[in-house]
């Protein structure tokens, strides 16, 4: 007997039916996205890219993709491209996490894109200058991520900078260290190391604690 991956009878199945069995196909994924500026030909160009490839379920038929479950998104960004380069990125707001590393999210400062984005993924060993308004831009913004090098970097700056996500739901991962806490927990860190560090006499002085003369 043999098997087939086909089911013949969807398109005969309720409109309401069909439409819930795209949604189940809907999966949470960290979608790669990237803004870069490179010399092509001679003249500097602005380009979207991404590594991750479009979802199944925009490339099965008009239908799922006219469902709407994943948009075209990153289309108000001004690239300049040629025709067969890329122009958006397949999203779902709900569901990925936008993962751009190093790129400036000042490329990203357009209300329709910070009002979406729900869940994003940075690398960054401190923040680009004016990045904390740009963060404080994602009005909806669920979780943030942080993968760096230098956790140091980040204390107290979302205890004195409050996002929409709230502390608990800002995740830094210090790569140095192979450690992953939330703000709220590397800022308490923080605090005990300040603690201890002025009972013994010490203070701090730019990003390092320096013993002082008490006499």
């Amino acid at each position: 007997m043999s098997t087939t991956g086909t089911f013949h009878p969807f398109p005969r199945l309720p409109w309401e039916l069909r439409a819930m069995i795209w949604k189940f196909a809907v999966v949470s994924r960290e979608v790669d996205v990237r803004v870069v500026t490179r010399r092509i030909q001679g003249k500097l160009r602005i380009q979207l890219l991404s590594g991750t490839p479009p979802p199944a379920i925009v490339q099965v038929c008009k239908e799922s993709r006219d469902l709407g479950v994943y948009q075209k998104a990153f289309a108000e960004i001004p690239v300049n491209t040629f025709d067969f380069q890329r122009k958006y990125v397949w999203i779902n707001w709900e569901y990925d996490t936008i993962r751009v590393m190093m790129t400036n999210l000042g490329h990203f400062r357009y209300e329709s894109i910070q009002n979406s984005i729900q869940r994003l993924s940075i690398d960054r060993d401190r923040l680009y200058s004016g990045e904390i308004d740009d963060l404080q831009g994602f009005k909806n913004l669920k979780q943030l991520y942080i993968s760096t090098h230098d956790s140091w970097n980040f204390r107290w700056v979302f205890r004195e900078n409050p996002l929409s996500c709230g502390q608990k739901n800002i995740l830094i991962d210090d790569a140095e260290d192979y450690i992953t806490l939330n703000s709220f927990e590397w800022d308490k860190q923080f605090d005990e190391r300040l603690e201890y560090s002025t009972a013994a006499g010490m203070v701090l002085v730019g990003d390092d604690f320096v013993g002082v003369d008490l006499w």
